[in-house]
């Protein structure tokens, strides 16, 4: 009854075609606080920002970076849409344990830089980002819920989309039937927190 009341809710939303700025606008909450790679290695480092912080800090490191990773990011979802070939499924597929040692750590690194209550909000991000992903790793086991992109796979194919990449990614067998809870609702939610607890 669950799952046919949220298709039924979810359906219009999944069949919007949207302006490929705003469908790439789209991409960044479910990219950044999904994907390990930007929630592990820039994200903490967003949330310290969130902290009293000083003006290097924040006009020195972190403009930079977040304005390099927005770049970035909106090079990746013109790459794709210029060539069709899925950029982040390949940032996906090569992530390995050693990335999610290396990020976090060099993540915190860079939040010494700045004071000490950036440092604690960025700390507080990153393990609360650990322990609900395992969690939810867990509960994902348990509910077997499949990916719209995989239940509604006829009627979604055929929507227009400039941007297919975290499709891709959803597309992973691995993945298939990963879809509850979600990793990005909760990984905004921790961001969220994080932040507020930060002021």
């Amino acid at each position: 009854a669950l799952d046919r009341c949220d298709k039924r809710l979810s359906r219009p939303v999944f069949h919007a075609a949207l302006p490929w700025p705003l469908e790439c606008a789209l991409t960044v909450p479910g990219g950044w606080f999904g994907l390990p790679w930007t929630s592990l290695g820039l994200v903490p480092i967003l949330v310290a920002a969130a902290a009293p912080q000083s003006r290097t800090f924040e006009v020195g490191i972190v403009a930079p970076m977040g304005s390099a990773a927005l770049v970035g990011w909106f090079w990746l979802c013109a790459n794709n849409m210029r060539s069709g070939q899925p950029s982040l499924l390949t940032l996906y597929k090569n992530l390995s344990k050693l990335h999610l040692l290396v990020l976090p750590n060099a993540a915190m690194g860079v939040a010494t830089l700045g004071s000490g209550a950036g440092l604690r909000a960025g700390a507080l991000y990153t393990s609360s980002w650990f322990v609900t992903q395992l969690l939810l790793e867990f509960l994902k086991g348990l509910a077997w819920r499949v990916r719209p992109c995989h239940a509604l796979r006829d009627e979604l194919d055929k929507v227009p989309r400039a941007i297919t990449d975290l499709k891709a990614v959803a597309m992973v067998a691995s993945q298939a039937n990963l879809s509850f809870p979600s990793g990005d609702s909760a990984g905004g939610a921790i961001f969220a927190i994080a932040v507020s607890l930060a002021n």
